[in-house]
């Protein structure tokens, strides 16, 4: 536990410092005051974020062990949030446009669900609950929604929509 308290440490220090950097280079006019927290208990989890634009927000909670989450957001006004609890699972979210809304629960062990809109105003949403599941939602317009729950083992679904 104390080696991964070392590499945690190391790696807020980096992206400290990284922002700072990278402020130092904007005008006051360029700050794009994109936020995200990510809280993780366990091991080996990982979580990936990439946001250009303004006023995107992500909060990840990750509690159990080899867990991942990639999130990219491009726009403005974008919000994700993801809780995975268990081992195993894998979710990533897409965002490009502004307003878009993404959430991904994960409750179990080896879970895969990924959600990707390109709009505006646009909100999803997957829950999983138990193990083996697979979840995918796909929306190209404004103003769409969708969600998802899945209760069991290894079910799929994709949900596409447009306008």
């Amino acid at each position: 536990m104390q080696r991964k308290t070392g590499y945690l440490a190391i790696s807020i220090l980096l992206a400290l410092s990284s922002q700072a950097y990278a402020a130092e280079d904007m005008a006051p006019d360029e700050i794009t005051l994109n936020q995200a927290h990510v809280k993780q208990i366990g091991n080996w989890n990982n979580t990936e974020i990439a946001q250009d634009g303004a006023f995107n927000k992500a909060t990840v909670k990750q509690r159990g062990n080899v867990n991942d989450y990639y999130l990219t957001q491009h726009g403005t006004n974008n919000t994700a949030f993801a809780e995975q609890i268990g081992n195993n699972n894998s979710a990533s979210v897409a965002q490009y446009g502004s307003g878009n809304e993404a959430y991904v629960s994960q409750y179990g062990s080896s879970n895969d669900a990924a959600i990707n809109q390109y709009g505006y105003n646009n909100y999803a949403s997957i829950t999983q609950y138990g193990s083996g599941n697979q979840a995918n939602i796909n929306q190209y317009g404004t103003g769409l929604s969708a969600a998802v729950v899945q209760h069991g083992v290894g079910l799929p679904i994709t949900v596409n929509q447009s306008n």
